[in-house]
């Protein structure tokens, strides 16, 4: 067996940042095979589109069978699409059950998937889906238009769907047994990126409608793999798709997923053999000291870790507080308390700093530490004696930041906020929750999505077009608007980047956008986010899945894996 090397590898941020000429022809592109299954077994050393490296083994033919054990970083509340909100540990699960109708490439490029293609008209206010014929559900149910089509409207659409907001002005119509068309008022040039993730995960409307409640713990899609057994906070069982459209694939038999929330038990399991893979977004810097004995692949993408502010709670709903909050801090600390000194970087707007989409602005308006400016804006309002949180004038400020329990770098991160906050005054204290409670308590209920919170740990950031931001923070009763923060001023801009089809009008737009929200910070940063996968030696295939085209694919973002392709070199 060739062991893989241990690979610390850049994103590259530009991925569909080249031009609305480019995303035309790639949205036109038409998969020609359903194998796509060309391995180079010459091991050597692949570029990647912003000019880093990582080093690959001679690692061969893949090898059909065996099963993989997948420690996850949380438990998740289900895996119906449309129902259920999903974290980095759900999508993980989401990849093995479900196929995304259209995939990012290597080279940033939006391409077909379970889609045959995908064509734009010239306004971009239509889109003529055709999908790939002979492709059945996991129960049997054909994928067609009207499969795609009940999805969408009975649990993609409605009001109290998570996704509604991302569909407002999208309806799909179908045009014939595999076709059919999404209309966009206003039209969108970004659109095709929904279609990668999980509003573009078909999933049987058979098994949906039969199961009612159940589905969310039952999910029944057309992926590699299907769904066998689920114990909450224990494991999920998936087993290999015999049927899957894609002949010779996937080539696991077997994953088994667990829920290891304590990012230092889940390495441990890792080191231990417990686990055969574990990805994390704490623990890059200990993945890459872990030996010999371990492959790490790290991920830094336009992601960034953040701290949410409620602004329609007092006492976040007014720009002092969340000014002073942010003075208080030090971003350099932030990241050295979460062991990721050197690894990752100060960011200062949801895009990476070397992305075409950013803005030197945005970086001047954010408030960077300022003890004394902190107490100066916090003093005023405490003095207020019109102060939103309603207690009299000179009564302390009290702030509860929200933090997901029982992650060591969290909780390190977390006690850091406290004392910095503490130091210029407020009244602060921590709420430990398990991941799948913050997660809900962040983003709220539909149908006004308010959250229950003022202060949270949280993550989120685009490495595509930021267009995919749109329905996140255009309407402040979203359920992705966490900060539940949407200006005027800024709704204005973004229809800008939505319609527009110039871009440099739409870099100018998102570049004041931006620098509106670092000056009314209802987020904060605390650095770049890198996340990381763990892996046996002889777990292959991570970053090298492909189109149905033979294109390679992204690999894997945020550390997210696409297990197709992942193989055993047993």
């Amino acid at each position: 067996m060739i062991r893989p090397a241990r690979t610390v590898r850049t994103r590259p941020v530009g991925r569909g940042w080249r031009g609305l000429a480019a995303l035309l022809v790639a949205l036109a592109l038409v998969a020609v095979a359903c194998g796509g299954d060309d391995d180079d077994d010459a091991g050597g050393t692949d570029s990647s589109p912003d000019g880093t490296t990582e080093t690959t083994a001679a690692a061969g033919e893949p090898k059909p069978g065996g099963e993989l054990v997948v420690g996850l970083e949380s438990e998740s509340a289900g895996w119906l699409p449309g129902k259920d909100s999903q974290s980095q540990a759900g999508l993980q699960v989401m990849y093995a059950v479900f196929d995304p109708l259209m995939a990012y490439d290597e080279n940033g490029e939006v391409g077909p998937y379970l889609a045959e293609s995908l064509e734009p008209n010239a306004e971009f206010s239509e889109y003529t889906l055709t999908l790939r014929p002979g492709v059945t559900f996991h129960d049997g149910t054909p994928l067609d238009a009207a499969a795609i089509q009940d999805n969408f409207d009975n649990y993609l659409k409605p009001p109290t769907a998570r996704t509604a907001a991302a569909l407002a002005a999208v309806t799909f119509e179908p045009t014939g047994e595999l076709t059919g068309v999404y209309r966009l008022d206003p039209p969108s040039a970004a659109f095709p990126d929904l279609l990668t993730n999980i509003i573009g995960m078909p999933f049987s409307p058979t098994a949906a409608a039969e199961m009612g409640d159940d589905a969310s713990s039952h999910p029944v899609g057309t992926g590699p793999f299907t769904f066998v057994s689920w114990q909450r906070d224990s494991e999920l069982v998936v087993e290999k798709n015999a049927d899957y459209w894609q002949e010779g694939k996937p080539y696991l038999d077997r994953i088994t997923f667990r829920p290891i929330p304590d990012e230092e038990a889940r390495l441990a399991s890792l080191q231990s053999g417990e686990v055969d893979v574990m990805h994390t977004v704490r623990q890059a810097q200990a993945l890459t000291e872990a030996g010999d004995d371990v492959q790490t692949l790290v991920d830094i993408g336009g992601q960034s870790a953040m701290t949410y502010y409620n602004t329609t709670t007092p006492p976040t709903d007014d720009l002092r507080v969340r000014q002073a909050l942010v003075h208080a801090v030090d971003q350099d600390e932030l990241i050295s308390v979460q062991g990721l000194e050197g690894i990752t970087q100060p960011t200062y707007q949801p895009v990476a700093p070397d992305s075409p989409w950013a803005t030197d602005d945005a970086e001047a308006a954010y408030p960077k530490q300022d003890v004394e400016r902190a107490t100066e804006l916090l003093q005023d309002y405490m003095d207020d004696p019109d102060r939103s949180d309603g207690k009299a004038a000179g009564e302390p400020v009290t702030i509860s930041l929200v933090v997901t329990a029982g992650v060591a770098s969290l909780n390190d991160l977390g006690q850091l906020y406290q004392e910095s906050w503490e130091a210029v005054g407020f009244d602060a204290s921590i709420d430990f929750v398990d991941q799948a409670t913050l997660v809900n308590r962040a983003v709220g209920s539909p149908p006004d999505f308010a959250g229950d919170y003022v202060a949270t740990l949280f993550r989120l950031g685009i490495d595509s077009d930021p267009d995919n931001l749109y329905t996140t923070f255009y309407d402040e009763k979203a359920g992705g608007n966490i900060a539940n923060w949407s200006p005027p001023e800024a709704k204005k801009l973004w229809d800008i980047g939505h319609t527009s089809t110039d871009e440099a009008e739409r870099k100018e737009a998102y570049a004041k956008i931006w620098t509106l929200m670092a000056e009314q910070v209802p987020l904060s940063y605390h650095g770049a986010l890198a996340t990381a996968i763990g892996a046996k030696p002889d777990v292959m295939g991570i970053p090298d899945w492909t189109l149905p085209d033979g294109t390679r694919g992204e690999g894997h973002p945020t550390s997210i894996i696409h297990y197709v392709e992942v193989w055993l070199d047993r």
